[in-house]
């Protein structure tokens, strides 16, 4: 019996789709967060019944958050399925905390075939390999998770998948990861607060032209950098769904 990573050849590129976090596999699925919630779950051939024959796929799963994180436990969830139905064809290895890079650099990854990284779970940083995907993103757009199931399991959502399959990957779901929050060292009531405010944002231009426009000084950095960002005064600011600020302490 061979093992081997992954290929294009033999799986297709997949990627959660985070909603309003998209999860090129979840702001992340049934979608990751609205506008940072969308996330994946995915089916593979394997062979049924018998003994282990031909070659065994070896899948990587990276994503940046930690092992207390809901994209964790589902990626755990995942690789669970896939070895116990898979007759052992199908190897699952789940790294958490950006072992594997930043999200920009999972995308770019999967897309470059690099063996590395198979599956991940993202966002509207898709964008910046397909501009049009951006607008799941968008601050504001959806109001709540019945308008984002009902848009992302619709023509939306499956002009979504074309974009993402016409760039080499498949999204293999949406999951919720609740909307978005502000925390900053600065009191904030108002719109007028977020003047000059120096924020950490992903790496998404959408999210940069919307802090712009409030105003803010919108600071693009991997979310690995986050944590000392704030404890250095880098940045005073950051905006994320309440898990990972949790999961991520950027509350001390």
């Amino acid at each position: 019996m061979r093992i081997h990573k992954i290929t294009r050849r033999n799986f297709m590129k997949v990627a959660g789709v985070s909603a309003l976090a998209m999860g090129l596999a979840a702001c992340g699925g049934s979608s990751s967060s609205t506008a940072a919630s969308t996330s994946t779950a995915a089916s593979a051939s394997t062979a049924a019944g018998g003994e282990v024959t031909g070659d065994k796929v070896v899948i990587n799963i990276g994503h940046i958050n930690d092992e207390s994180d809901s994209w964790h436990q589902g990626a755990l969830k995942f690789k669970e399925y896939c070895e116990a139905n898979s007759n052992g064809t199908i190897e699952v290895d789940v790294f958490p905390n950006s072992q594997l890079g930043p999200e920009v650099d999972m995308i770019q990854g999967i897309l470059s075939d690099s063996g590395t990284v198979d599956i991940t779970f993202t966002g509207e940083s898709m964008q910046t390999y397909q501009p049009d995907l951006g607008m799941i993103g968008m601050p504001y757009l959806i109001q709540s998770d019945e308008q984002m199931e009902k848009v992302l399991t619709g023509e939306v959502g499956q002009e979504f998948e074309g974009l993402m399959e016409a760039c080499g990957m498949k999204c293999l779901g949406y999951f919720t990861r609740g909307p978005r929050y502000i925390t900053s060292t600065k009191k904030i009531t108002s719109v007028a607060d977020c003047n000059n405010l120096v924020i950490r944002t992903p790496q998404s231009a959408m999210t940069v032209a919307a802090f712009q426009a409030l105003g803010a000084k919108p600071t693009p950095m991997a979310l690995s950098e986050v944590f000392t960002s704030l404890q250095q005064g880098t940045i005073e600011a950051q905006e994320n769904p309440l898990a990972m600020i949790e999961t991520q302490s950027f509350y001390e």
